[in-house]
């Protein structure tokens, strides 16, 4: 059992030690209501560091036309501070981005080319 553990505090490629942040983050983020998939945590071989990461679809018009791109979110778990991993990554998804996202075709070709943060929440 000892030998386990320390295999496992070996291997930097064990992440679920981070199993509760994730399901923090989903937790956080069903409750807002926006749809944030593949929330994990990985380790960037280059530099060691470990990154809280989550795909959302955020939506945007140009000429008239709507369309819905994959984006992916991610904050550095700096000094392995998971709390403020979590707090920083769900600073990006304001009442006002939440709405936008939510928002249908119709509505974001009224609200125009501007900002997420800017859309007007009900």
């Amino acid at each position: 059992m000892q030998q386990q553990r320390e295999q496992k505090k070996q291997n930097p490629n064990n992440m679920s030690k981070f199993s509760n942040l994730i399901n923090k983050t989903q937790e956080a983020c069903d409750n807002l209501g926006i749809n944030v998939t593949n929330i994990e945590v990985f380790r960037d071989s280059e530099n060691g560091r470990y990154y809280l990461s989550g795909d959302y679809v955020l939506p945007s018009a140009f000429g008239g036309v709507v369309s819905r791109s994959k984006t992916t979110r991610v904050e550095e778990l700096f000094r392995m501070n998971e709390q403020n991993a979590f707090e920083m990554f769900m600073m990006g998804f304001s009442e006002n981005r939440v709405a936008y996202c939510n928002a249908s075709d119709e509505e974001i070709l009224e609200f125009g080319m501007r900002h997420p943060d800017t859309y007007p929440v009900a």
